[in-house]
């Protein structure tokens, strides 16, 4: 099993006075030992297109995508994204396609509506099926007075009433502080709503949390229990990450892993994983992250510890990430949040964190290489929060994390069994 500990910030932009740095393009190579060099094992190409894409201040009309896995040292597509945009940046619809027989073939289509404040009322999504595009899932907000999410219902397609079926529901509810403290998931299951799973947060003087509780509830009313808590500390001026502790508390509570990170001064550096084996501290993984004169991550690395010094193995990742310079687009300086995913390939859980200040409420959407939607839960920016994949199939898999002011994010992950 590959544990891979890398950083992935994709969609990084940073904005000047007069110019703007778009991704254009990553890459991801694996470590071969025999030939004792990096091969490449996948890439994603970016293009932008619409008449504002040079005017100050303008958005793109749509972009597109493309995946490629390398076969036979060839890369190969695999998948293609278009995403269409109104006048304010909103995200309008999302298009998947697949390659297949030398062609691309539809699978997935979003279709997202938006209130005056830009916030996201609903998204249905359609897989395209025996030569038609047929309603598959049907997602509701509603917010709070301060604008926090508050309930998002799912209601999934009735091909037989032809209508959507009762809903599944997340509740979200926050503190003085707008900070979300507590999810909880309802399943509908006898003809009534079930809360079986519910995250609580904990947090500091300055609304950083500090702690996360995952519980279960096996069967209704039966009281819950508590599967895994995560404690994190921060550096006290910049109130950056510092440390995060994972706790399995299934079975005898201790620590089973640790994160250290490692900032010069404004960016993150490395990313450094111990474990806990028969008692004692050991190192796991190393990811050192490289950035261009513009701060924004132009690479990183994932080593492994060989008892001794951190080497190239097997299991070393590396990604490269490639950007094109706009003259006129922004005339103010601003710097768009980086999106962390660890540990990559990841098995049955997978952490990610939106670094920022505002803590905004987000939405999670994983889909797979068919564009099918696996996966989807809320996130409050700036928190470090644990995506429970253990029922994903091994695979390649996008994530898009979409604000409620309509801002977008978008990645990639491998699960590996």
């Amino acid at each position: 099993m590959r544990h891979t500990f890398t950083t992935l910030l994709l969609l990084a932009a940073a904005f000047t006075t007069h110019a703007q740095l778009r991704l254009v393009a990553t890459s991801t190579t694996s470590y071969n030992t025999q030939l004792g060099s990096d091969i490449l094992a996948d890439s994603t190409w970016y293009k932008y297109y619409g008449s504002r894409i040079g005017l100050p201040g303008g958005v793109i009309d749509y972009d597109t995508s493309i995946f490629y896995a390398t076969a036979g040292g060839t890369p190969q597509p695999v998948s293609r994204d278009v995403r269409k945009y109104n006048t304010t940046g909103n995200e309008l619809t999302h298009t998947s396609y697949t390659y297949n027989n030398s062609s691309w073939q539809d699978a997935r289509r979003e279709y997202s509506v938006y209130d005056a404040s830009r916030k996201l009322l609903s998204d249905t999504q359609y897989v395209y099926t025996a030569g038609n595009w047929q309603p598959n899932t049907l997602i509701i907000n509603a917010y709070t007075p301060a604008g926090n999410k508050s309930v998002k219902y799912i209601l999934g397609w009735n091909a037989l009433t032809r209508a959507w079926d009762t809903a599944n529901r997340l509740t979200y509810t926050y503190n003085a502080g707008d900070s979300l403290t507590e999810e909880t998931a309802a399943v509908w299951m006898n003809d009534s709503l079930w809360t079986n799973s519910r995250i609580t947060y904990s947090y500091d003087t300055n609304n950083l949390c500090t702690l996360r509780i995952a519980q279960v509830m096996v069967q209704p009313n039966t009281g819950w229990i508590e599967g895994q808590r995560t404690a994190y500390a921060y550096r006290s001026y910049w109130k950056d990450l510092s440390v995060s502790y994972e706790i399995n508390t299934f079975g005898p509570r201790d620590t089973t892993s640790a994160a250290f990170y490692t900032y010069n001064t404004y960016v993150l550096q490395e990313i450094v994983t111990r474990r806990k084996t028969a008692g004692n501290w050991r190192n796991y993984e190393r990811t050192q992250i490289g950035y261009n004169g513009f701060t924004i991550i132009d690479n990183d690395r994932t080593m492994q510890w060989d008892g001794s010094n951190w080497q190239n193995t097997a299991l070393t990742i590396a990604h490269k990430y490639y950007y094109m310079y706009m003259m006129g687009v922004a005339q103010q300086s601003v710097a768009k949040p980086t999106l962390t995913l660890y540990p990559v390939p990841a098995s049955n859980t997978i952490y990610l964190q939106l670094k920022e200040t505002l803590q905004q409420q987000y939405t999670i959407s994983v889909t797979d290489v068919q564009g099918r939607q696996v996966l989807q839960q809320g996130y409050r920016g700036g928190m470090v929060q644990a995506i429970n994949t253990s029922a994903l199939a091994a695979g390649v898999y996008n994530l898009t994390l979409s604000g409620s002011n309509g801002s977008l994010q978008h990645s990639r992950f491998t699960i590996v069994r």
